[in-house]
């Protein structure tokens, strides 16, 4: 049970800090409102520590920003199985909580039971609720029920909103990425076949039309296109997911998990990835687990791809806030492919 604690509101253990572990998947169950209290715990004086179960939920999800998060509300409707279950001798405050915990879902337009990566929870309810006022404070009470977090009115949240995106998921330390490079150029070079994801190979095309060459310390890929074109028989295994091989040393590869984690907005970064590889995969004719010379898969590419429009560059009629939403617009792709058909000797259709 937590205990009050000065500058936090009274909490019911089965309701207000509601977080337990869910078998399936190691999903943490949260309430929705817990993702705003992440950032005001940010901003709170050390004298007066945040809830245990928001130090905890901080710690989780700071060690793994791509563990599951279950947006767990109370709700009447069809989602009613999700919700936290009922106390025996429910909070006088109940209402305000289940009023906060819809507010936030209202707002990021989710419903109860929602589950996503903590990363992209916390980008999605740090992009949507902008103040906590209306959400955890009222201004004045209209009743003792409704007297809402002493903290809505400070700032803390606000504040914190601002910067507190690198404080929660703190960015890999360069030293690591640097040791992720070396190590990872190095089992490239050794290894029988170079394992890559199907999209990066357009990416790959893209940098090379915008000019990128090695070193690049943010991937692999120019050091891949030197490797073909040294030796164009290097063998390429068509692979799922972020691959050490090519993304090891990349600020967006969760290295807890091996999965792309997206450039640091609202979307995933790591499902759409997953979309743009099976489209190409599909327009290639290929299937994961593949094997081809590099030469001849980026010919079947050259021939197939002459552009990355609805396969790479996502179609804007995706909302911001929606999960699908990539703002990557492959720039360079045309450019490279030119250059690189000639490179490699190619014959343009």
């Amino acid at each position: 049970m937590i205990r009050k604690q000065a500058g936090w509101q009274e909490n019911d253990e089965r309701e207000d800090c509601y977080m337990k572990n869910n078998d399936h998947n190691n999903t943490i169950e949260i309430r929705p409102h817990h993702l705003l209290c992440l950032f005001c715990a940010l901003e709170q004086p050390a004298a007066v520590p945040a809830p245990e179960a928001i130090a905890q939920l901080a710690e989780a999800i700071r060690r793994d920003p791509g563990l599951p998060l279950a947006l767990t509300c109370r709700s009447d409707d069809s989602f009613a199985f999700q919700s936290p279950r009922d106390s025996a001798d429910p909070a006088p405050d109940a209402g305000f909580r289940q009023k906060q915990d819809m507010e936030v879902l209202f707002r990021m337009d989710l419903s109860p039971g929602t589950v996503l990566p903590a990363r992209i929870a916390v980008a999605r309810a740090r992009k949507a609720c902008t103040s906590v006022s209306g959400i955890c404070g009222y201004g004045e009470a209209t009743s003792p029920a409704w007297q809402g977090c002493p903290l809505a009115g400070t700032g803390l949240y606000e504040r914190a909103r601002e910067t507190g995106m690198d404080t929660i998921f703190p960015p890999r330390d360069n030293p690591g990425m640097e040791r992720d490079k070396a190590s990872s150029l190095e089992a490239m070079r050794a290894a029988a076949a170079v394992r890559v994801r199907p999209h990066i190979l357009l990416c790959a095309v893209a940098q090379y039309g915008r000019g990128i060459r090695p070193p690049f310390k943010d991937d692999n890929l120019p050091e891949l296109f030197q490797l073909i074109l040294e030796r164009p028989e290097t063998r390429i295994e068509l692979v799922g997911g972020a691959d050490a091989m090519m993304c090891a040393p990349c600020g967006a590869r969760c290295t807890a998990r091996g999965t792309c984690m997206g450039p640091g907005f609202v979307n995933s970064g790591g499902l759409f990835n997953e979309l743009k590889d099976l489209r190409i995969l599909q327009i290639l004719g290929l299937t994961f687990g593949d094997v081809l010379p590099g030469c001849d898969l980026y010919r079947r590419i050259f021939e197939r791809m002459p552009t990355t429009v609805n396969t790479c560059a996502l179609e804007r009629s995706v909302p911001e806030l929606s999960v699908w939403w990539d703002p990557c617009p492959c720039g360079g792709y045309e450019k490279g492919r030119t250059e690189l058909m000639r490179e490699m000797g190619l014959n343009s259709r």
